[in-house]
């Protein structure tokens, strides 16, 4: 996983709970003092899992208010860091179905060609009349993230969003990809 993911939960504990947060979650997770996640390095999954994990005992935080706070983190950081990925976004459908390009682009300073093409891979969006089809591709398991980030965004936008899983690697116990249909219902009215 592209280091920024961590280097956004990194700046949500510091804000949180100040160095102290931070260092209890590394701690906990294993992770040595002091670490520096960076935009051109890939991390493994299991590691972003073990201070997931770590930020919800720290924290008591479960996964819904957890992810709610990191993908409000998330959008923020990134809007600071990337204003360019939110010119001429209209709507929360716009910056959806722009996501697996921007998704692309922040991969694309990976060392590893073979990791570049892994990121490039994660997210397919395709349209179907008004809805988006987001097929996720990833061992990583954090769906119930995106979903999260589809509602967070549809709010920032003033917009209703609703996001099936018509599959589901954890539900559905199959292979990595998950498949989510993103329906505004209020674009049936127009």
């Amino acid at each position: 996983m592209i280091g920024w993911v961590q280097n956004v939960l990194v700046e949500l504990l510091e804000e949180v709970g100040g160095a102290e947060l931070r260092d209890r979650v590394f701690a906990l997770a294993g992770v040595p003092e002091g670490t520096r996640y960076r935009m051109d390095r890939n991390y493994s999954d299991e590691e972003v899992h073990r201070l997931l994990a770590a930020t919800a005992e720290a924290t008591g935080m479960d996964a819904d208010a957890m992810n709610e706070a990191y993908g409000r983190a998330f959008l923020a950081k990134s809007k600071r860091m990337f204003p360019k990925f939110f010119d001429d976004i209209r709507s929360s459908r716009d910056l959806l179905y722009r996501q697996a390009s921007i998704h692309r682009s922040l991969g694309a300073g990976l060392r590893d060609p073979a990791e570049r093409e892994t990121v490039a891979k994660k997210f397919v969006v395709n349209e179907d009349g008004n809805d988006l089809v987001v097929d996720y591709q990833s061992q990583n398991g954090m769906c119930g993230l995106y979903r999260k980030m589809a509602n967070i965004i549809a709010d920032e936008h003033g917009e209703r969003i609703v996001v099936t899983s018509e599959r589901c690697a954890k539900r559905d116990g199959g292979p990595v990809q998950c498949r989510f249909r993103l329906h505004w219902p209020d674009a049936d009215r127009g």
